[in-house]
């Protein structure tokens, strides 16, 4: 669920409340007085108003923080992980982010970080059909266009330009034919008009088109062909499912793209070993990357910290079974050097655990449950927290 915290104490709110007419406590004035607010850098404006929107909070479907802060809970459509921010899509043209907010990643046009919810700024009010956080950047998609926002040093944007964004503009080229986004640490892939295309840094080929040339527009995938079911677009490296098949490119350091080779990079898709044609997800990261296929889950790359599951530190250049999932996996994120996976009883994660991002401090190499965490419809992390 989205928490959006609104910084107003209930005691300040209440002893104005009582100077006010009750009649004023009517739903319709809520709503209306609600809807003045005027949204500041992590907080909202302390007027009756807010007050108003405080105490319609405060019900079965709210609580107040540690700071004493009403915490009202709303149904939430998708959730992304990004570098150290996070964004939620909550409603048609309604997408709020957090956190750090150097390069405009939050979106609220400027550069102040916010420890709450903030609404993104230049977004149409059309439905969120996707939402993909990454390094520094964030994009949506929305009735098949794509919008961006944040770092575009690399053109990661895809809007043309180098310049950063601290609201969503437009991707060049889309055409409403979008309708899968991936936004990874310098770049960004889509599937357009059913073609993976990519743009932004190109240094070791994550954008799939043969050379290492950085592009600030959309540029055609050199993938094979046929249905593209999903895109995943790690650090320096990006992966995807078509026609069933698992296919990854770009660096190979550490053996990421699964293709059994120590090459240093591959410029264009190369085939994922022994997976077959069942491929449900995938999902890559900094230096390792998992897929399920059906019930089961496979890593493969680096492993120092365990990330890979199977019990050990050592790297694996091919997919590798995680035969210690205790049950069958339902969705996967892959985090920087940390993995979880979504089972039929909660959340599970392993690997790097310096910041509790596994749910627990310290290493495992075997998933642990994360305590607390039920059944999940969704699940993403990336540097150092999940949601």
């Amino acid at each position: 669920m989205r928490q959006l915290r609104i910084t107003l104490t209930p005691w300040t709110c209440l002893a104005a409340l009582r100077r006010r007419d009750t009649n004023l406590r009517r739903e319709g004035v809520i709503r209306k007085e609600a809807e003045s607010l005027q949204t500041m850098p992590g907080r909202l404006t302390t007027t009756l108003a807010g007050c108003f929107l405080l105490l319609a909070g405060a019900t079965a479907t709210a609580q107040f923080d540690a700071r004493g802060v009403v915490v009202p809970l709303e149904p939430v459509q998708h959730i992304s992980v990004g570098g150290a921010f996070t964004c939620a899509a909550v409603g048609p043209g309604s997408v709020y982010c957090w956190g750090n907010n150097i390069y405009g990643q939050i979106g609220t046009g400027n550069g102040i970080a916010s420890v709450d919810p903030l609404p993104i700024r230049g977004l149409p009010s059309t439905p969120i059909d996707g939402l993909s956080a990454g390094r520094g950047h964030a994009c949506v998609l929305t009735q098949g266009d794509l919008w961006c926002w944040g770092l575009n040093e690399y053109g990661q944007l895809g809007d043309g330009t180098l310049e950063d964004s601290y609201e969503a503009v437009r991707v060049q080229g889309v055409s409403g034919a979008a309708t899968r986004v991936a936004a990874g640490d310098y770049h960004t892939c889509a599937v357009i008009g059913g073609a993976l295309q990519c743009w932004g840094n190109n240094f070791y080929g994550q954008l799939g088109n043969g050379n290492d040339q950085d592009a600030t527009v959309p540029v055609a995938v050199a993938a094979p062909s046929g249905s593209v079911s999903q895109v995943s677009a790690g650090a320096l490296h990006t992966c995807a499912v078509i026609a069933g098949a698992a296919w990854c490119w770009g660096e190979n350091l550490s053996g990421q793209l699964g293709d059994g080779s120590p090459a240093v990079a591959r410029y264009a898709p190369v085939a994922v070993a022994n997976l077959g044609d069942a491929v449900s997800e995938i999902s890559a990261s900094l230096v390792h990357t998992c897929a399920r296929t059906g019930s089961a889950l496979y890593c493969w790359g680096n492993n120092d910290y365990g990330q890979l599951g199977v019990g050990d530190v050592l790297q694996r250049l091919a997919p590798t079974l995680v035969d210690s999932f205790p049950l069958a996996t339902l969705g996967i994120a892959t985090g920087t050097r940390h993995t979880c996976a979504r089972g039929a009883d909660g959340v599970y994660c392993w690997g790097n655990g310096t910041y509790a991002q596994t749910g627990q401090f310290g290493n495992s190499s075997v998933p642990q449950a994360v305590a607390g965490v039920g059944a999940t419809l969704e699940l993403s992390t990336r540097n150092s927290h999940t949601c």
